[in-house]
């Protein structure tokens, strides 16, 4: 039983790391995708960004794009014009 049980724990830690790992690579993704819209050709044509996660609102801001977020989620606390806009 105690073998069965161990298995089952480092079942559940490694499958927990490994969606761990996946969720800070689709927060980078669309950090990146983000980044690429607001700073190449689509920066005239995107007119409105919503931004969800907290990771994904600093982009614009850092960017010099703080114009064009028009909402965040929950987790959008930094900067501080970001607190400011629509949740």
């Amino acid at each position: 039983m105690r073998g069965a049980r161990a298995h089952r724990a480092q079942h559940r830690a490694l499958s927990s790391k490994a969606t761990r790992t996946d969720e800070r690579r689709h927060t980078i993704g669309a950090a990146a995708l983000l980044a690429t819209a607001l700073t190449a050709g689509a920066a005239e044509t995107v007119q409105h960004v919503v931004a969800i996660g907290g990771v994904v609102t600093k982009v614009p801001f850092a960017l010099g794009r703080g114009d064009r977020p028009v909402a965040v989620d929950s987790t959008s606390s930094y900067p501080e014009a970001a607190r400011s806009l629509p949740r």
